[in-house]
């Protein structure tokens, strides 16, 4: 109804009353806009908030590169803000290059291409969200997992499309393991090569347990509660194998939560 009543008023309007109405819009514009209005009405852009393919290309060849990463801090505090016992680890995350907030724009940009019936060029686009998924396993990136984008407005269905890449990927790797390392055992390479693979289970368990956990409320089979928990526990459990330190690792929270819900369940159950 809105685009028709649009047609309809376009139709009555004159070049020289379009030609006005578009420089009335573009007076309005703050200076930082003004770029991306010209390049929308060039052409060079559909959607006027989202960067442009250049831009993305220049964002994917940087993380590639590693010049573009998030930083993870953590620190013990003894005692919290308010002076009361803590005796626990904080944990915050710092996107130096603003990574987040253009791939956010990238991710809705591509929904509304969807919209305006650009299949092929949201599709190009969307096919390098495996950036994404690149930025996540750089070395740099190591304690930071794709749950920090939960809050982000991104398009239903990225966090399955990432763990579809990723589901690929450990399936590969898996089978390229055994056949390269099953009589080795110990060797450099060998160590770098189970490192990544168990770097891309994190991250597709993080995924699984919490950016679609929330989502999936359908159970395909009965599994009791308690064989269900202590199949994440166990799974949680195997990504600290290589970890020194344990204490300020998330999966430990996570197999805190589990234990928690538990013993919850159990005291209402009584």
């Amino acid at each position: 109804m809105f685009i028709k009543q649009v047609e309809e008023q376009l139709s009555r309007m004159s070049v020289a009353e379009k030609e006005e109405w578009i420089l009335s819009q573009a007076r309005l514009l703050s200076e930082r806009e003004q770029q991306d209005f010209l390049m929308s009405l060039s052409g060079e852009k559909k959607i006027i908030y989202m960067p442009s393919q250049r831009e993305i290309e220049e964002f994917c060849g940087k993380v590639e590169r590693g010049e573009i990463y998030l930083e993870y801090e953590t620190h013990y505090y003894e005692f919290d803000d308010d002076g009361r016992y803590m005796d626990d680890w904080k944990v915050w995350h710092n996107d130096p290059s603003g990574a987040m907030p253009f791939l956010n724009r990238t991710f809705k940009g591509c929904h509304d291409l969807l919209i305006l019936n650009e299949y092929k060029t949201a599709a190009d686009i969307l096919g390098r969200v495996c950036a994404l998924v690149r930025i996540f396993k750089h070395p740099v990136c190591r304690k930071i997992n794709p749950s920090i984008l939960i809050e982000e407005a991104i398009p239903e269905g990225l966090f399955s499309h990432m763990l579809n890449i990723l589901n690929t990927e450990i399936l590969g790797g898996e089978i390229m393991f055994n056949k390269m390392f099953s009589e080795i055992e110990y060797s450099h390479e060998k160590y770098l090569f189970e490192k990544e693979l168990k770097r891309k289970q994190e991250i597709a368990l993080d995924i699984r347990l919490k950016c679609l956990a929330p989502l999936q409320k359908k159970p395909q089979q009965k599994v009791s509660t308690l064989a269900s928990s202590w199949e994440q526990i166990q799974e949680l459990l195997e990504q600290l194998r290589f970890e020194r330190y344990i204490d300020d690792q998330w999966e430990i929270g996570e197999v805190w939560k589990i234990c928690e819900a538990l013993i919850r369940r159990g005291e209402k159950n009584r």
